[in-house]
């Protein structure tokens, strides 16, 4: 559990999120974010389920929570999760008791402690199911295109080239920055050749998000794959711990 924790906090605390929603049951464990401008969906499917995340509840303050889980005295001991009966009201006003996790407690071998809680109710940090798209172009991107991809984004890092555009052209998947044709910044990069697939173009992704996220899940030195249709992309990586799915929505507009 504790090792669970650290990772899946380390692969989504980059994110301008307020916490984790976490969905368990006695057969899977299921943990998905939504960023503050609803533009990046985080879902994370643990490949064992943990039996002390049974129900439903918020994990905030990430930090706090990472800074614990790393504390050198509360390493060597111990970490224990204390559960409670909840009452939960459906529409309808039917009432149900459930038993769900509450806090975490951290012990050291010397007697000290600390407390970490959980949300519950209407304070659950927002969460989202994982879209189900038919994608048009998926590929594992090369360490070096990832590298080109993340120094051209800095170097178009103006106002009007905040944002990249995807298409493929002749078999090959370009990312574009600014409009092509103006009379202001732009230019684009071949990010993967001989794809199969289309992708028509005229939607646009934020490219510091993108590079967020590429940075975090190439830290973790697992398989990339980049999945991509017209308004929606998703970058998914796996550990011997989760599986791991970042989705980036489209805006319409440059």
């Amino acid at each position: 559990m504790r090792d669970s924790l650290r990772e899946v906090i380390r692969l989504t605390s980059f994110a301008a999120i307020k916490g984790l929603k976490v969905i368990g049951t006695d057969k899977r464990t299921e943990i998905s974010a939504v960023d503050d401008e609803r533009e990046l969906i985080i879902n994370v499917t643990l490949n064992e389920a943990v039996p002390e995340f049974e129900g439903v509840f918020g994990i905030p303050n990430l930090k706090l929570l990472e800074s614990l889980l790393n504390f050198d005295a509360f390493r060597e001991g111990s970490i224990e999760i204390t559960r409670f009966n909840r009452t939960n009201r459906d529409d309808d006003g039917e009432e149900t008791i459930v038993e769900v996790p509450q806090s975490v407690t951290f012990k050291d071998t010397k007697g000290g402690m600390a407390n970490f809680w959980f949300n519950h109710g209407k304070s659950l940090p927002v969460g989202s199911d994982a879209p189900k798209v038919p994608w048009s172009v998926e590929f594992e991107p090369t360490k070096k295109a990832i590298q080109e991809f993340t120094k051209l984004a800095n170097i178009f890092a103006t106002p009007e080239c905040r944002l990249f555009g995807i298409k493929t052209v002749g078999g090959s998947l370009r990312l574009t920055f600014g409009t092509e044709g103006a009379t202001t910044h732009h230019g684009e990069m071949v990010f993967e050749e001989n794809v199969s697939g289309t992708v028509v173009g005229g939607h646009y992704w934020p490219s510091a998000k993108l590079i967020s996220v590429l940075k975090a899940v190439t830290a973790i030195g697992g398989p990339i794959t980049l999945s991509v249709m017209d308004k929606l992309m998703m970058v998914s990586t796996s550990t011997p711990v989760a599986s791991y799915k970042f989705y980036l929505r489209a805006q319409k507009e440059q």
